[in-house]
């Protein structure tokens, strides 16, 4: 019988605290999507699309990723 486990890894600091570019522009995009409640009128169309935008691109890599569902569209 073994009884033997192998050592307990933890995760490097290193690379954990790394961030991949989707995650990025997921977090750019709740940025952009945020401050447009709080900036003047002119600013609001373009920051909102914009947000909008990033959220959709975020959506897309997330779906070919394979961590979030597929819609029907895509079969």
């Amino acid at each position: 019988m073994n009884t033997h486990l192998p050592p307990h890894r933890m995760p490097s600091p290193r690379n954990s605290a790394r961030v991949e570019p989707w995650e990025a522009v997921g977090l750019m995009s709740l940025v952009l999507l945020l401050s447009a409640l709080f900036s003047p009128a002119g600013l609001r169309v373009f920051l909102s699309s914009a947000g909008l935008l990033g959220i959709a691109g975020f959506r897309l890599v997330a779906a070919r990723e394979g961590w979030a569902r597929r819609g029907i569209a895509w079969s």
